[in-house]
């Protein structure tokens, strides 16, 4: 089953999938961040969101490869 990843951010949604939930988020392909933003994962029934107030952090997930692994582990450990 196939990840899903819905990122609401500057009132948009960029959406993006993958086999494994690193693979979706590194598939997000998002303009520019100016505001705080809220990632949602998904596999099937299983569903996990991740609020990020802070502009730095948003952006991080989006460039930084070890932030990607680190917030896709968080998110697969809440969606069990």
């Amino acid at each position: 089953m196939k990840y899903k990843v819905i990122l609401q951010v500057n009132n948009q949604e960029y959406k993006a999938k993958g086999e494994t939930l690193l693979e979706a988020l590194q598939s997000l392909k998002v303009d520019q961040v100016k505001t705080a933003g809220l990632l949602i994962a998904r596999k099937g029934k299983l569903r996990a969101e991740r609020r990020f107030p802070r502009i730095f952090h948003l952006k991080r997930v989006l460039s930084n490869k070890t932030f990607q692994i680190i917030i896709a582990k968080n998110m697969e450990l809440a969606m069990k």
